[in-house]
């Protein structure tokens, strides 16, 4: 838990967090809209951890592809705008 977790989109910087001592990981605002906006227009993110006693990386590749519609399609269910963006 005391090591960093990386997150990225795409060609984007990573972006940079430390687990909770529950394992979770907080990403705050602004840099939180910033990863949402990266993902609705990205096509791929890569998580980055460190586990083992050797705290070697370990990188989940995950596929983006539908992300910007299940954004638009949630924010369309709770029947509330979605917030504005620079698109």
């Amino acid at each position: 838990p005391a090591t960093s977790v990386f997150l990225r989109i795409d060609a984007h910087p990573p972006h940079r967090a430390s687990p909770t001592p529950s394992g979770e990981v907080i990403w705050a605002e602004p840099e939180a809209g910033r990863i949402i906006e990266e993902l609705k227009r990205g096509d791929e993110m890569v998580l980055r951890s460190f586990t083992g006693s050797d705290n070697r990386s370990r990188d989940e590749f995950i596929s983006l592809t539908g992300f910007g519609e299940a954004w638009k399609a949630y924010w369309l269910q709770s029947e509330q705008p979605p917030p504005a963006t620079g698109n």
